[in-house]
């Protein structure tokens, strides 16, 4: 592999992580199929009550991506979902967090996307600092995907100081104290497998 990138003056780069570093496609029709089999395996009424927070927790997010700056999307997000879907804050919750977070581990590995985790590796090995920026907390998913040792820096919008909007880069980077000429960062539109191949065959 090649001692030097393209950018050769990137000193840091920030990963987004639910649809860059792993595929969601697959990973959602598994859950998909899971959930589909509720009725028989927990009943009706169950099975109802977990479509329903999931659902209203999607659409809160979609909703609360277009709040101003200066709001506090970990605050809102299961609040608001709640009351769309008529249930305690705190039943919602757990819902999502079981269905959404936790359900899901075991099964991302293998929805790794090809390439990501030795380009990782080679950054790091090369001296360049690693981050990842995510909606949610991603350290149990970075451990799934063999990432956690090589990925430190690790930013969701729960943090104090990452506000509203998801995943905002410039915030982000002030973690790392970088001039704007020395990071990069790189989300689902960047194919991680051009980097992989161009490094290496260069």
């Amino acid at each position: 592999m090649a001692r030097t990138l393209d950018f050769p003056n990137v000193n840091a780069v920030l990963f987004d992580v639910d649809g860059t570093l792993y595929d969601q496609r697959p990973l959602r029709r598994r859950m998909m199929r899971e959930l589909a089999m509720m009725p028989l395996r927990r009943g009706l009424g169950e099975a109802r009550r977990t479509w329903r927070a999931i659902s209203a927790f999607r659409k809160t997010l979609e909703g609360l991506r277009d709040l101003e700056p200066g709001h506090r999307i970990a605050e809102l997000r299961y609040a608001r979902a709640a009351e769309r879907a008529g249930m305690a804050a705190d039943e919602l919750r757990a819902i999502v967090d079981d269905w959404m977070f936790e359900r899901p581990l075991p099964a991302i590995a293998r929805c790794a996307r090809p390439g990501a985790r030795e380009f990782i590796a080679w950054l790091v090995g090369e001296g360049r600092r690693v981050g990842a920026l995510s909606d949610y907390r991603a350290g149990a998913k970075l451990e799934a995907l063999g990432l956690g040792r090589h990925v430190k820096l690790r930013l969701c919008c729960d943090d104090a100081d990452i506000d509203a909007n998801f995943r905002p880069a410039a915030d982000a980077f002030k973690r790392v104290s970088l001039q704007d000429a020395e990071k990069l960062r790189l989300n689902r539109r960047a194919h991680l497998t051009d980097f992989v191949q161009k490094e290496s065959s260069a």
